[in-house]
């Protein structure tokens, strides 16, 4: 929820859906966050979305400690892109840096 309510208070006018994948995944290797952006609904009537932002191990227990810094560079992060795409300018996907990560 850190990273819901980081996002929420960068953006007053954004909706939050949390989705679980169940990818069973490995110690080493899990904790990823993927946030998306809904479009619109394309001809078959299915949403489109549009990736915004990937983080490798955000919610891994060795990383714990940073999820709340981590929480606001990445609302910064999806506000600066939303902001982008309401501009009208096409947005690039981002992946933190190791400084931000």
């Amino acid at each position: 929820m850190k990273i819901v309510n980081a996002i929420l208070e960068k953006l007053d006018d954004i909706h939050v859906k949390l989705m679980l994948n169940s990818t069973e995944t490995s110690w080493e290797k899990h904790g990823e966050i993927a946030i998306k952006m809904l479009l619109s609904a394309d001809e078959d009537g299915e949403m489109v979305e549009e990736d915004i932002l990937y983080v490798e191990d955000y919610q891994h227990n060795k990383r714990y400690s940073e999820m709340n810094s981590r929480a606001k560079d990445i609302a910064d992060n999806v506000r600066e892109y939303v902001l982008t795409r309401k501009r009208g300018e096409s947005g690039e996907t981002a992946s933190l840096t190791d400084e931000e990560k």
